[in-house]
């Protein structure tokens, strides 16, 4: 709960895409010194139930094993470890055009599949084989 993570965009956020669906609950996992104003402002909200805040965890992964997806509201920061992890369990990513693909990957609307082909070219064996070129 930091500036540059958007956390009063993401309750922003969560709070629109409550009013479209009774289906979606937000699990925030982490603190930070906008904690205060975050839980102020889920509070002032009609659907403040449906935020669950776990604060810092060891059990990040089995959490994110749990959810349906991972959303990364992250202002500047390229490629957050998070992001890694969320993508290590499996989760959809969203990190732009939140309400609309939210809805749509909960609506079984938006293809994530990655073609085995594509999956080949980052393939251990293909990297090892393409950085031996490299420092050869």
């Amino acid at each position: 709960m930091i500036p540059q993570k958007s956390p009063i965009f993401t309750v922003e956020c969560m709070t629109g895409l409550f009013k479209i669906r009774n289906d979606v609950d937000f699990i925030w996992i982490g603190t930070g010194q906008m904690k205060e104003e975050v839980e102020q402002r889920i509070e002032s909200l009609d659907q403040a139930d449906r935020f669950h805040l776990f604060g810092s965890r060891d059990d990040v992964s089995e959490i994110l094993h749990c959810c349906n997806l991972f959303l990364l509201p992250s202002n500047f920061e390229g490629l957050g470890i998070v992001l890694i992890e969320a993508q290590a369990s499996g989760l959809p990513c969203i990190i732009k055009y939140w309400v609309d693909e939210v809805c749509a990957l909960l609506d079984n609307h938006t293809d994530l599949k990655v073609s085995e082909s594509m999956i080949q070219c980052f393939s251990v064996s293909n990297m090892v084989q393409q950085m031996t070129k490299v420092f050869e």
